[in-house]
């Protein structure tokens, strides 16, 4: 079983699941999904998305932050229709190791894949996301429960990326 730590549009599932039946990868779709947390990143919008029109949700290493999000678990078909929808190793790369992802039903780790923006397409300027997508962030932050003040603090930092 792989799993990915999902923190962007790949935590809305039925956005992920369109991705998937249009790109012929259905069959691709996690089996299993947890609300998670990931110690010692960030969310940030460093990121200008062609396919969005807008920024993109990016994980940066910060020191004490936490970043929620979902863990996915699924198969090689799925590492390998995700490595493709975030243009691995291009535009998002997924690192060389799985990082630890603790799961926030019950408190154990797994180890997880990371897409992170790849350094040559991460910009010094905030790029704010479109309405839409930062509603499927918001939309899949309630669906997963990652709380209120998670969906608080993506608003606020999307509110700082049009700043």
């Amino acid at each position: 079983m792989t799993w990915i730590f999902a923190y962007g549009s790949n935590m809305h599932l039925a956005d992920l699941r369109r991705w998937l039946r249009l790109h012929d990868a259905e069959d691709a779709f996690p089996h299993r999904w947890e609300p998670a947390r990931l110690a010692g990143y960030e969310l940030a919008w460093n990121y200008r998305s062609i396919a969005r029109r807008g920024g993109a949700a990016n994980a940066m290493p910060r020191a004490g932050g936490e970043l929620r999000g979902l863990a996915l678990a699924g198969s090689e078909r799925m590492l390998a229709a995700l490595d493709a929808k975030e243009g691995h190793p291009g535009r998002y790369d997924r690192g060389r190791v799985p990082l630890t992802a603790t799961l926030l039903a019950d408190g154990s780790a797994v180890q997880a894949w990371l897409y992170r923006v790849a350094p040559a397409h991460e910009l010094d300027v905030p790029v704010a996301p479109r309405a839409a997508y930062l509603q499927l962030l918001i939309e899949a932050a309630h669906e997963h429960d990652l709380g209120a003040d998670y969906v608080r603090h993506v608003r606020a930092s999307a509110r700082r990326a049009k700043q």
